[in-house]
């Protein structure tokens, strides 16, 4: 994907960023919990940097109720250097906790349709922060 100059390359989960700098690296995702169980669960999402897990960067939400659909928005900033990948994984504590797509192109009015995840890179700085 080509943004303003820049191209980004994107590899199954992996985003490769093209120039040293400052990113911004925005996620959010609709999630619900398919369940009859009755106790809470968990979901979380998190940073990795070439496939390795960034410290302090993990997100965990409670998901409390049957088909409590919810969305999760988390934005991390980091230094990244010409050639890296991120990628954006998430663990839930049962298999039913699930990331949730939605299409309501059936319905009246007509709406978009509604990604399960939506993920955004952008070069916020040339420079790196410890420069």
């Amino acid at each position: 994907m080509d943004v303003e100059g820049l191209k980004f390359t994107a590899t199954d989960s992996k985003i490769y960023v093209p120039t040293a700098g400052s990113y911004e690296i925005i996620f959010s995702g609709v999630y619900d919990l398919n369940t009859p169980e009755p106790a809470t669960k968990y979901l979380e999402v998190w940073l990795a940097i070439d496939g390795s897990p960034v410290a302090y960067s993990n997100t965990r939400v409670a998901i409390t109720s049957l088909n409590q659909v919810s969305v999760i928005a988390v934005s991390w900033i980091t230094d990244l250097t010409a050639g890296q990948y991120v990628e954006l994984e998430t663990w839930g504590d049962d298999t039913d906790c699930r990331w949730l797509a939605y299409d309501p192109t059936a319905a009246s009015p007509a709406r978009p349709y509604v990604p399960s995840v939506i993920t955004t890179v952008k070069k916020i700085s040339s420079r790196l922060s410890y420069e």
